[in-house]
């Protein structure tokens, strides 16, 4: 985050997720909102708001015109069964991403003019974290589809004699990377502190508390040490409800936390920066490693698809010109 010193504001206070000046000056016009939105809105570019709304009026209308025109005749034949389970199956993740795109563009109508106001609210919320959740089932439930799809054609161009793949494994297949894409998208999300302490990207402890000093200096954790009972943050909710029920006051040890996915105003993860070593870099490392595995299997499944076309092709022209010249 970009800070800026507030008048009468200390540096400490600025762009930290409480509203400290009348109006909200010191979360506003102060700070860097990402590459996507500005103060004002989730989508500060015209072009960017113009190529969303063309591209989720493309992305709903073709898949829902797919959907309803889909082939069911070979039934018989296995590897087209398993080919149209697949199809309907990236249909689905694509209409997903159609709705998720839809909601951005709603939440940006919503708060259009005046968003760095609401700006901790709408990325705390759990409508951003349910729409990061859904950004990331779709978009690598849609990647490990066309995995699926790239292998068994592979496959099926390798072994033309064959039935390809038998349905009931690329079922049961599918079904395992459905359960690991999901639990893959939730567990960040997980209400556990051992969890949070992974994922957690702020955690700021309300301002009106009188037991936090000198926010010039200390860090945000500093600030959270200074109130609890103990040092091991692992139990920090139990300990902030602990507190909250020892006092007359319990909003002095009110809280505002952004997960993974309220880095942004679009609720997405940022896979490509991490402040070092830890359990959130691994967890970054793993999934880009992962996602650059899975990239390569699909494209050498797609140059051996193409390797046996252009074959195939050959095939049938050799056997042609073999015709004609036996017919002389």
């Amino acid at each position: 985050w970009y800070q800026r010193r507030v008048r009468g504001i200390d540096e400490g206070l600025v762009c930290d997720g409480y509203k400290d000046c009348e109006g909200g000056e010191d979360e506003c016009n102060t700070c860097s909102r990402g590459a996507f939105s500005s103060d004002e809105r989730i989508i500060r570019s015209t072009v960017i708001l113009g190529v969303s709304i063309l591209l989720v009026g493309m992305i709903m209308a073709a898949n829902l015109y797919n959907l309803a025109t889909i082939d069911y005749s070979g039934d018989q034949v296995p590897h087209l069964r398993v080919d149209r389970f697949l199809k309907v199956q990236l249909i689905c993740h694509d209409l997903a991403m159609g709705v998720y795109i839809l909601v951005i563009l709603g939440a940006d109508l919503r708060y259009y003019g005046t968003y760095c106001k609401s700006d901790m609210e709408w990325r705390s919320g759990s409508l951003c974290q349910m729409l990061g959740v859904l950004f990331s089932v779709s978009s690598h439930g849609s990647l490990l589809t066309v995995l699926l799809m790239s292998v068994t054609r592979a496959y099926k161009c390798v072994r033309s004699f064959d039935d390809g793949i038998p349905p009931r494994t690329i079922h049961i297949t599918s079904a395992i990377l459905v359960i690991l894409n999901v639990m893959n998208a939730t567990i960040p999300l997980i209400k556990h502190s051992f969890i949070q302490n992974i994922f957690r990207t702020l955690f700021t402890i309300s301002h009106q508390n009188p037991f936090i000093k000198n926010y010039t200096e200390v860090s945000n954790i500093q600030k959270i040490h200074s109130i609890l009972v103990s040092s091991d943050t692992t139990d920090l909710y139990a300990q902030l409800e602990e507190l909250r029920n020892t006092t007359n006051t319990p909003e002095i040890f009110d809280y505002v936390e952004l997960s993974l996915y309220s880095w942004s105003p679009v609720c997405i993860p940022d896979m490509f920066s991490s402040k070092g070593p830890g359990p959130m870099f691994v967890y970054k490392a793993i999934g880009i490693a992962v996602i650059c595995a899975i990239l390569l299997v699909i494209s050498i499944a797609y140059i051996i698809i193409v390797k046996e076309i252009i074959a195939s092709q050959r095939r049938i022209a050799n056997g042609d010109q073999g015709s004609g010249v036996t017919g002389k």
